[in-house]
């Protein structure tokens, strides 16, 4: 009776979340703590501690799909990532780009000044770079990998997208200076991180979107990422206008241009899945049919 429990795609999601949250959560304060102890610099311990975290995920998903689901795991697969990761870098750049110029041409985002490449600055930019690809490996590893894979297999594609974004969007509402509207702009605009998996059914696509998407605004435009502010960025710069622009104290990924160009790639992804007929459909619509 237990085993057939947790054999369910609830119980999955479920030991999932716990899983991979409890490695981000506890290995963060655990290694802080003993680095701190055996006196590691402050540099050195600002980069061990991301690397060691995204591994240990990377590795706690595996184990949980290899010896809890006993399944083969395609969407970490090697396969084709040096097209998937410069490609998902290159959209998730270009959709902040393009945010952060439309508030230029309204004349809401000014640029104050650039900061030079010093040592420091690279020190630090490199630090925010690891910590840039933690969060995007634990929330795509997280969001896509257990929450929207396991609701796809037995829901369908549509609404596993509507699910997992949503639950996203409700996640990051903790975060500072979060409102209704950046909440609701966050799940819109986030649709296009599982049309991204469903596209290349691999998790190195999302990651790489994710990632490029807060570096693009945060380290090199110097805007809000979800509401926090990023202490280092290439460009010192000023965004204040109206909210529907500039996404408020949120940041630009709430903006409205952020939504539509978001909308836009959701949708070719989305056309682009269908044409390889990566849409799953509804497994209670597939059994009444049959």
């Amino acid at each position: 009776m237990i085993k057939k429990i947790f054999q369910t795609t609830i119980a999955k999601i479920i030991v999932g979340i716990i899983a991979i949250i409890t490695v981000h959560e506890l290995f963060f304060g655990l290694l802080n703590y003993l680095l701190r102890l055996g006196q590691i610099p402050q540099v050195v311990r600002l980069l061990a501690i991301p690397i060691i975290i995204t591994t240990l995920i990377i590795i706690t998903y595996i184990v949980l799909c290899r010896y809890y689901e006993r399944r083969k795991i395609p969407e970490l697969s090697t396969h084709k990532i040096g097209r998937h990761l410069p490609v998902g870098l290159l959209l998730g750049g270009i959709l902040m780009l393009l945010s952060v110029f439309v508030a230029y041409l309204r004349g809401e985002y000014t640029v104050l000044s650039i900061n030079n490449l010093t040592g420091v600055f690279v020190r630090d930019l490199t630090i925010s770079v690891f910590f840039g690809i933690l969060t995007a490996v634990f929330e795509e590893i997280l969001f896509r990998g257990v929450v929207f894979r396991l609701i796809e297999e037995k829901l369908g594609s549509y609404i596993a997208l509507i699910l997992s974004a949503v639950t996203c969007g409700l996640v990051h509402f903790m975060n500072e200076n979060s409102s209704l509207s950046a909440i609701m702009a966050i799940i819109f605009a986030g649709a296009v991180l599982p049309a991204a998996y469903m596209y290349t059914r691999n998790l190195w696509f999302p990651i790489a979107i994710h990632f490029a998407w807060n570096f693009t605004q945060g380290d090199i435009f110097g805007v809000s990422v979800s509401g926090t502010d990023r202490p280092t960025s290439m460009i010192v710069s000023k965004l204040e206008g109206s909210e529907w622009f500039t996404g408020g104290a949120w940041g630009i990924e709430a903006s409205v241009q952020t939504m539509i160009f978001a909308l836009i790639l959701t949708i070719i992804l989305l056309v682009l899945s269908h044409k390889k007929k990566n849409i799953v459909k509804q497994q209670v619509f597939k059994m009444k049919m049959e």
